[in-house]
């Protein structure tokens, strides 16, 4: 009978079969998990630190506004106001110069009638459409126009050496002794008196007007300038336009500086001074 096979049949039992060599686990080693980023929770705000802020700041913009006001006050004219070229040099901006209203208006001269010839230093000036103040009458005591309106315009000097008297120390009124409404004022720095007169009157000719207002003006100690416009009777004019342009007319005046002033004595009204007015158109040619 044949033995059953055996491990110790084949090998003996000096020589046991060869075991094979168990190879051990390699560990594997596991990834940590890296976690996602995430941001970091938004800190906190501190009311502390909003005030201080707010404290800073309203300290800086209130230092330089001291330092502004404090620099400006050192600057001879102030600072001034430029704008930026694109060469960026600054350019002062030049102050306008104001026009003249009266520019394109024509100055005239007072003619004296002890002389007949120019007063200096005493002048006016017209609108470019109004014609040229003519003598009145042959002596020439008065120099008048007419106005766009339709009302006569009349300058006239008076005083010493002229054949009108001088307004100071009497009253003023009309050939026919019609006192005029008079107030004090002053004309380009010299006293005046603003008369006014809503009647039917005469003027020292003895022509008539419906309405009239004008100023004396006392240019000198001894000369005075008389100046007005008035409706002549019979005469529809627009006075109300025309008064307009005469205050303006008034304004052109140019006269010697004003004398100093002298102490007031309440004159004794003796003979009152009659208002210059030319003759009405309807009456003398040419006027």
């Amino acid at each position: 009978m044949t033995d059953p096979i055996t491990p110790e049949n084949l090998y003996g039992p000096s020589n046991p079969p060869a075991t094979a060599p168990v190879t051990p686990p390699i560990p594997i080693e596991e990834t940590p998990e890296i976690p996602m980023n995430t941001p970091p929770p938004p800190p906190k705000k501190s009311s502390g630190s909003f005030i201080g802020a707010l404290i800073l700041f309203v300290g800086l913009f209130g230092l330089g506004i001291w330092l502004s006001s404090f620099i400006r006050q050192y600057l001879p004219g102030g600072l001034s106001t430029f704008t930026q070229t694109p060469s960026a040099t600054p350019t002062l901006l030049a102050t306008p110069t104001p026009t003249d209203p009266f520019a394109a208006w024509t100055t005239y001269q007072v003619t004296s009638s002890a002389t007949k010839l120019l007063i200096d230093g005493i002048s006016f000036k017209l609108p470019a459409d109004v014609l040229a103040p003519i003598c009145d009458t042959t002596s020439c005591m008065s120099q008048g126009t007419y106005l766009p309106g339709g009302t006569r315009f009349t300058v006239a000097p008076r005083g010493a050496g002229q054949l009108l008297a001088d307004h100071r120390g009497s009253a003023i009124s009309d050939g026919g002794g019609v006192v005029f409404t008079s107030t004090d004022t002053t004309v380009e720095g010299h006293k005046a008196k603003l008369f006014t007169g809503l009647f039917t009157g005469k003027t020292v000719a003895g022509y008539g007007f419906s309405r009239m207002r004008g100023y004396m003006i006392e240019v000198t100690p001894t000369l005075s300038l008389e100046i007005n416009h008035f409706t002549p009777a019979g005469i529809t004019a627009d006075f109300t336009t025309d008064d307009t342009l005469f205050d303006q007319i008034v304004g052109t005046l140019m006269m010697p500086a004003a004398p100093p002033a002298t102490p007031q004595v309440t004159p004794i009204i003796t003979t009152p001074t009659i208002a210059t007015a030319a003759p009405s158109p309807a009456t003398t040619s040419g006027f």
